[in-house]
């Protein structure tokens, strides 16, 4: 369960304002709303991307701290970025390379190959990024 409590982002406007903001775990959940309404700030403060904000996160009854994101991102929390943040000029292969150095993390091989596979583009791993379609960068971003 994800529980907000009292979270603000103040930039030179209101960005968000939430009282309170519960996500059950079984839960299914679409955030619309028109431009601007914060939409991609309350999912950007949920993926610890956005450490500028006042409030309450917590994740499975423990209250989130700003530098615990990393490891919630390792093993709880996946984002999926509206732009693809890949690097056009390098494979697949070379951008989940990348991605698991910068957090860190020890490449394996089987695992990235069985993960390719269960995407539906095991085949794709040593295309490069500007090769694929919109569907199979989206993809590449789920690993």
């Amino acid at each position: 369960m994800i529980v907000l409590n009292d979270i603000k982002k103040i930039d030179k406007d209101t960005i968000l304002d939430i009282d309170q903001l519960t996500f059950d775990k079984s839960g299914f959940y679409v955030i619309v709303g028109m431009s601007g309404a914060g939409k991609s700030t309350l999912l950007n403060i949920l993926g610890g991307i956005e450490e500028n904000y006042q409030g309450q996160v917590i994740i499975d009854n423990n209250e989130v701290e700003k530098k615990d994101y990393t490891n919630l991102r390792k093993n709880k929390i996946a984002y999926i970025f509206q732009e693809y943040n890949l690097l056009e000029g390098l494979t697949v292969r070379e951008n989940m390379e990348i991605a698991l150095k910068i957090a860190n993390m020890q490449w394996n091989e089987e695992k990235f190959v069985n993960l390719m596979q269960s995407l539906g583009i095991k085949n794709k791993i040593k295309f490069l990024v500007r090769e694929l379609s919109g569907g199979g960068k989206t993809k590449s971003c789920d690993c």
